[in-house]
């Protein structure tokens, strides 16, 4: 049995960790062994994996922060552990899925197949002044991905702009899109939800993050709903700024039209009952849920 391993930063609430999840299971199906490796052991995509408890590991030391909180030293001590866990798991596929893994995993001593993905236009390596790294940080992504063996990809775009960084880079790049099981969507978005109105829904679902830019959302259905009073939007999703969102629809005072359904396993059967759906998005790499609302 071939082995598999992911590195994440965590499984929380967001397209990476959605493919993540995807992608285990279906390895699980395929008869693989898989691990999963989190800097940080948290998040809603950590339910329903198809794989033991025994094969998710925690890198980072508890209350070791993330960000702005990892140094050098703390790089390379996670790169050690993770070379030493690939190697008593027997791992023969390793697969590094965003920022912080994709700085961190080119150090890692692995003698197997070695493959960073790359999931945002907007990556540490690309536009690390978007992200306020300090200057070593910066100078550790360049070399990261210098000595990465394999970049793949999720859009053309995501290659076109790691291509004009480094021209280089061309000949070990590739793009592949996300994978997306449509028959499941169909088969998910057939269930019930219980709610019903009549009044026309526009929906959004994403990570309640900057990068989602949901202030424009809110901001441009409180000037829908002045000229169109029959109208409701949906968020599906969960996020650091939900606190402030839910303020801001107070502030528009159309906190009585707008609903926070919150994380959910199937946001297919919200995105089925809905008449429109919005992403504001500051910046994708492969929108998987615009595809998914779009099927």
């Amino acid at each position: 049995m071939q082995i598999i391993s992911f590195f994440i930063y965590s499984m929380d609430i967001g397209g990476t960790e959605h493919v993540t999840h995807e992608l285990i299971n279906e390895y699980v199906l395929e008869g693989f062994n898989v691990f999963l490796f989190c800097l940080k052991k948290t998040g809603a995509f950590l339910n329903d994996l198809l794989i033991p408890e025994q094969n998710i590991y925690e890198i980072q030391k508890k209350g070791g922060g993330g960000g702005g909180n990892i140094t050098i030293r703390s790089v390379f001590e996670i790169s050690h552990k993770l070379s030493n866990l690939l190697y008593e798991t027997k791992t023969d596929y390793f697969f590094s899925m965003g920022e912080w893994p994709n700085i961190i995993s080119p150090f890692v001593e692995f003698n197997g197949k070695f493959t960073i993905v790359e999931h945002s236009t907007k990556s540490f390596f690309s536009e690390p002044n978007i992200y306020h790294l300090p200057l070593f940080l910066k100078l550790l992504s360049k070399i990261a991905y210098k000595k990465a063996p394999k970049i793949l990809c999720v859009s053309q775009n995501i290659k076109n702009i790691i291509v004009s960084k480094n021209k280089t880079f061309a000949s070990k790049t590739e793009v592949i899109y996300n994978p997306i099981d449509f028959d499941k969507i169909n088969e998910l978005s057939r269930e019930r939800i219980d709610y019903s109105t009549k009044k026309f829904k526009i929906i959004s679902v994403c990570r309640f993050s900057k990068a989602k830019n949901l202030p424009l959302l809110l901001q441009a259905f409180s000037e829908v709903h002045k000229n169109i009073k029959d109208t409701e939007l949906w968020l599906v999703g969960d996020g650091e700024l939900k606190k402030d969102l839910e303020n801001m629809t107070r502030n528009l005072r159309i906190h009585d039209s707008v609903v926070f359904w919150g994380f959910q396993v199937n946001p297919y059967k919200f995105i089925s009952k809905a008449d429109l759906f919005v992403l504001t998005s500051y910046y994708e790499g492969f929108s998987i849920v615009t595809y998914e609302a779009l099927f």
